[in-house]
């Protein structure tokens, strides 16, 4: 009998069964990949959103710094124009006083900000949130 040459039924079997495994996993990961490519795209595209408004509110700052007319109440009012592409702008007013020789932080009216204990000096700070879907970015701005 003469020796025949080429594969088994079980050999091709067994290649088929692992080919549709793998193409599974395969699929499986592929359609995973393609569904979620858009999200970090649009985490990426919101950021540079914030950023823009973020860089106007300093450019604007820095102008008025430069030009001797930066009132900071004023500014925090003018904030909500510099909203744009769905991101919100606001400002909240910091206190700080300069610190005492020993550096104590105190809580004085128990809002959770803590406060370096009193001085004579004392500064006002323009904390400004721009925000998208649920991500900020804050500038810390003096007078």
């Amino acid at each position: 009998m003469p020796k025949m040459e080429g594969f088994t039924l079980i050999e091709i079997i067994v290649t088929i069964t692992i080919g549709a495994i793998l193409a599974a996993m395969f699929v499986n990961y592929m359609g995973r990949a393609f569904s979620g490519s858009s999200e970090s795209i649009n985490i990426l595209k919101e950021t540079y959103e914030i950023n823009q408004v973020i860089e106007k509110v300093t450019a604007a700052y820095e102008q008025d710094l430069k030009n001797d007319t930066l009132d900071l109440t004023t500014f925090n009012n003018n904030l909500a124009g510099f909203a744009e592409n769905d991101v919100t702008c606001s400002g909240v007013f910091l206190d700080y006083r300069s610190p005492a020789p020993d550096g104590n932080l105190i809580d004085s009216n128990a809002d959770g900000i803590y406060e370096v204990q009193a001085s004579a000096t004392q500064m006002n700070f323009l904390l400004v949130t721009a925000t998208k879907s649920g991500r900020s970015i804050r500038v810390l701005l003096t007078d």
